[in-house]
């Protein structure tokens, strides 16, 4: 039995009816490598093979009466791995937009409580042949480096999977704790708490004192300011709906030497034009920056813990600069000065307050922000969510079937229309694209605008004469898979 932490438990207690907090990964896969018949059934095999090496996938979440502590994590005593694994068929004629709305249906439906937070779809039918296994995982359980961890068990680099070690002990289960017990253990805890609160404060006092100080300097900075009010903000609905693209690796990064900017930098710029030409067409462009939300992982090299060890950072888009090559200029600052106030914050400070703060204070503000539809009037405090991941550099099979394509796509929070997520897979970069329809109806449409995007850049940087916009910069401070 373990303990939730502060991040995880705010993941856990602050969903709604319409604020579903897990992560969806879509592979595509090739079975054409893998025997006949690769299925819903391979898809079982493998997971019953490997859950010993899948900790995570048999943790069941039991909370503490009245709220007042982390819930705890127990090993399932009702595991079963079919409760978890189901088989979806498309629909003629088994393209594209039929999985996208398989996954958007998939999206938009909570995970049941009283098991596991994690499901798996595994869907054929499609008219290539190809079959697309769709992971659901809570975020409580996982950020995007735990998720990319668990994930990489089920990988093989060859067609042959490797051997599978056996456990080092056999999978014991727990008893579910009585709620007295659960109370009981409570208690304990609270001085561990109080001893975060110095370190907290001192984080967050070096990072308020190292913001006001680029503020004075004049340095663009989206600290501390709201995102604007647009249409693509706004009350949630339950429902979801996705989109998928990709684009050249080696084209962005022609992109990015041209312009002496990162691969980040041009992602970043790429995003802002879609988001600049979805909300002109809407009538709606703002004059100032849109305040994305994005990751940034804090985990430390070779750090396998399954948690969110992961800090939000906001990072402004400047929609409101006309010129593409002064918005990518625009982006590469704003994007520099993301990284120096994470640098300047201190690791952990979130986790630290989070874990003082009650269960039930963050469920019932969550829920009072849902129910009363705060967002209809308030300004948000950022417009969208964007993740940019390192992705696996060489090709993976899972059950002898090549995957060919990665789409992550991260939550949507109260307010926030869409979530934009990158991923690097060899040299392609695939992008998922999750929003509620209510506020963004087709997320396909910012997809292809996020293409023609890259590609005017792409032109752009092949004529001679452009100033660059500085030297090559460190890459901005990115997520560390699955996220």
């Amino acid at each position: 039995m373990r303990r939730m932490q502060g991040l995880d438990t705010a993941m856990f207690e602050a969903e709604t009816p319409t604020m579903h907090l897990h992560v969806v990964g879509v592979l595509v896969l090739d079975p054409a490598t893998a025997p006949p018949g690769w299925g819903h059934d391979t898809v079982v095999d493998l997971l019953g093979e490997r859950i010993h090496l899948l900790p995570p996938l048999r943790w069941r979440a039991v909370t503490v009466p009245g709220g007042i502590d982390q819930p705890r994590w127990i090993e399932d005593p009702d595991f079963d791995l079919r409760h978890h694994v189901h088989h979806v068929t498309l629909d003629a004629p088994g393209d594209g937009e039929a999985l996208a709305r398989v996954v958007g249906g998939i999206a938009g439906v909570p995970l049941d409580r009283s098991r596991p937070l994690w499901e798996m779809h595994v869907v054929d039918g499609a008219a290539d042949g190809s079959v697309a296994l769709v992971a659901k995982l809570h975020h409580a359980f996982m950020d995007g480096g735990a998720g990319s961890e668990l994930l990489s068990s089920l990988f093989d680099l060859t067609p042959e999977p490797e051997p599978v070690p056996e456990p080092d002990e056999p999978w014991t289960p727990d008893v579910v704790p009585h709620p007295l017990w659960l109370l009981g253990a409570s208690a304990g805890g609270a001085l561990t708490k109080l001893g975060r609160i110095p370190g907290a404060s001192v984080a967050t006092a070096r990072g308020v004192v190292a913001a006001t100080r680029r503020r004075l300097d004049g340095t663009p900075s989206a600290g501390g300011l709201m995102g604007p009010s647009t249409p693509i903000n706004g009350p949630l609905s339950a429902d979801r709906a996705v989109a998928f693209t990709q684009c050249s690796l080696a084209q962005v990064k022609r992109t990015r030497a041209a312009f002496g900017v990162t691969v980040n930098d041009v992602m970043l710029a790429a995003v802002t034009t879609a988001l600049r030409d979805e909300l002109l067409e809407r009538g709606a462009l703002p004059d100032r920056p849109l305040v994305a939300m994005m990751p940034i992982s804090e985990r430390s090299d070779g750090e396998l813990e399954f948690s969110n060890r992961t800090a939000a950072v906001a990072v402004a888009l400047p929609v409101h600069v006309e010129d593409p090559v002064e918005r990518l200029r625009a982006v590469h600052e704003l994007a520099l000065d993301a990284k120096h106030r994470h640098a300047t914050r201190g690791v952990g400070a979130l986790e630290d307050w989070l874990t003082l703060v009650p269960p039930a204070l963050v469920r019932a503000v969550a829920r009072t922000i849902t129910e009363a539809k705060l967002a209809r009037f308030l300004p948000p405090a950022f417009n969208l969510v964007l993740s940019n991941i390192p992705g696996p550099p060489i090709p993976l099979h899972l059950a002898g079937a090549r995957v060919t394509h990665l789409y992550p796509m991260g939550p949507l929070f109260e307010g926030v229309g869409i979530n934009v997520t990158l991923l690097s897979q060899g040299d392609t970069i695939d992008i998922g694209v999750l929003s509620c329809p209510d506020l963004v109806d087709d997320p396909g449409r910012v997809g292809r605008r996020f293409l023609a995007a890259l590609d005017d850049l792409a032109r752009l940087a092949d004529d001679t004469g452009r100033a660059s916009p500085g030297a090559p910069a460190p890459a901005s401070p990115q997520e560390s898979t699955p996220r």
